[in-house]
């Protein structure tokens, strides 16, 4: 419980850190996302984590890189009302791209937990990748709906709603289907042991 919960905040701190100083100037955000997501992405490489576990991290990291220097360059771009919206839409992009590379971006995390026969199987591989598309799917809904809520002038807590049904619903999909891989793994007579994480790929 505690690695998965230290899991989720290590992820978050570039985000968190982005929202604390975005009051001073979402440059100012920008660069501290940057500079917290380096730090981690650092820390857990030196750590000895596959890259291929942390593409969700070195995706943050570019995408704080790429924000950083807009917001820094051109302060007053039309941008500025997306920051809220921009990050979905880029883990959009990313989790896709990952799926469409047969490298679904939750294999290489849930391999972190597992014997490398079983990590390497097809069934664990095509697990993954329903894992990835449910939580592209999210961020897809995220996206979309993050950018018309800033469009029509929703307002934020609109916003916020339709983010954590995006985030909820690929965390309760993931949950049902690694319980239920689980269970049809330590089946009798299946002769195989699990092959899904304990938790969420996304931890």
């Amino acid at each position: 419980m505690l690695r998965t919960i230290l899991g989720y905040l290590r992820r978050i701190l570039p985000w968190i850190a982005f929202g604390a100083l975005s009051t001073a100037g979402w440059q100012w955000g920008a660069l501290a996302g940057l500079v917290v997501s380096v730090v981690s992405l650092a820390r857990e490489r030196r750590s000895g984590v596959a890259a291929e576990a942390l593409v969700l991290d070195f995706s943050t990291a570019l995408y704080f890189a790429l924000l950083a220097a807009i917001s820094i360059t051109h302060p007053g771009s039309p941008l500025k009302a997306f920051t809220g919206a921009l990050p979905f839409v880029w883990l959009t992009l990313t989790a896709w791209a990952t799926i469409i590379a047969r490298r679904p971006f939750t294999l290489g995390i849930a391999r972190l937990r597992v014997p490398e026969p079983l990590a390497s199987s097809p069934r664990f591989v095509r697990s993954n990748t329903a894992i990835s598309t449910a939580w592209a799917l999210g961020f897809t809904f995220n996206a979309v709906s993050s950018v018309l809520s800033v469009v029509a002038g929703a307002g934020v807590l609109v916003m916020m709603s339709c983010q954590a049904i995006g985030i909820a619903a690929p965390g309760i999909y993931t949950f049902l289907h690694s319980r239920r891989t689980r269970a049809r793994q330590v089946a009798p007579g299946s002769g195989t042991v699990p092959t899904m994480p304990p938790r969420s790929s996304m931890t």
